[in-house]
């Protein structure tokens, strides 16, 4: 693979978006994949898991399944981009043991998006729900891979103080999780282990379940974080058939040289798999504005 396409719904598109006209343009473009929004967070096609939640525009529009089939009559492959850290209230009510807790009991929500609340890693979210997302989107549509944004992300792990992280920090590491990240703390030092053979079990497990429809399926996880990375990329490499990691442009002090140094990272890990950098189109300005495009020569950079 050398070049994706990739596009991120958002929840207004079903009303709008032109299925035709998006994968001429992929199309033109030769890219050898297109990345989608298949769901997670919100669904863009009419599922029937519950608690999935659907785009509100959606009615009886099939966005993603239009999208999939216009991609495919042009002879495009086609990886659904799934979300799977967050999800909505009805969901929270139903299993409020599927999301990350504060120590005080309260749920965490996204910093931006107050409506949604954050799931935890190590609860059956991620063994179960997301699972019976990709069994459907994988029995309804002819997709080569999934791809998770944001998960697993290489930064330090979260602590939660959900009933399954309390558990796991009782009888595994000998303690209660602290408030708070805290790499010179020896009980948090554990917990790295810990989350990452999490990590390690929730992708195997994933990318087995894309595999039992189409066995040349391919499940890759988000794993931007270049030098800075906390997590172990090398293990990580041990697992993923594809290394695909967020580096859509430079903001603040980022040098020059941080997209190339993403690479290299990748490369020392990799064994001449697959490698992949996601680059956004958009403006990385002190204010982010997504609707301005960035300059030619900053996206050829």
């Amino acid at each position: 693979m050398r070049r994706c396409g990739q596009i991120n719904f958002n929840e207004r598109d079903p009303l709008t978006l032109d299925a035709e006209a998006w994968m001429d343009y992929w199309a033109s473009l030769k890219v050898d994949a297109v990345l989608l929004d298949g769901g997670g967070i919100l669904a863009f096609y009419p599922t029937r898991v519950p608690f999935h939640h659907r785009s509100q525009f959606l009615g009886s529009r099939d966005l993603f399944g239009e999208m999939v089939a216009a991609a495919k009559k042009r002879g495009l492959r086609v990886v659904a981009r799934m979300d799977c850290n967050f999800a909505y209230a009805e969901a929270l009510r139903a299993h409020p043991e599927w999301f990350e807790h504060n120590a005080d009991g309260s749920p965490r929500t996204h910093e931006e998006c107050t409506w949604l609340y954050k799931t935890c890693m190590f609860s059956p979210y991620f063994t179960e729900q997301m699972p019976a997302i990709y069994r459907e989107i994988a029995s309804l549509y002819p997709v080569d891979g999934f791809f998770t944004n944001g998960w697993p992300s290489t930064g330090a792990p979260e602590v939660c103080a959900c009933e399954n992280c309390q558990a796991i920090f009782r009888d595994k590491i000998g303690g209660v999780p602290p408030e708070h990240p805290d790499a010179s703390s020896p009980l948090y030092r554990k917990y790295y282990e810990v989350a990452m053979d999490r990590v390690l079990e929730v992708w195997k497990l994933w990318d087995a379940v894309v595999k039992e429809k189409n066995p040349n399926s391919i499940y890759v996880g988000n794993l931007g974080g270049g030098i800075h990375t906390v997590k172990s990329v090398k293990r990580l490499a041990e697992v993923a058939g594809w290394f695909n990691a967020d580096h859509q442009g430079r903001s603040g002090d980022t040098p020059i040289w941080s997209c190339a140094q993403q690479g290299g990272v990748a490369q020392s890990v990799m064994d001449g798999r697959t490698i992949t950098n996601v680059t956004g189109a958009y403006s990385n300005s002190s204010i982010v504005w997504r609707h301005t495009a960035k300059s030619p020569a900053e996206t050829a950079l």
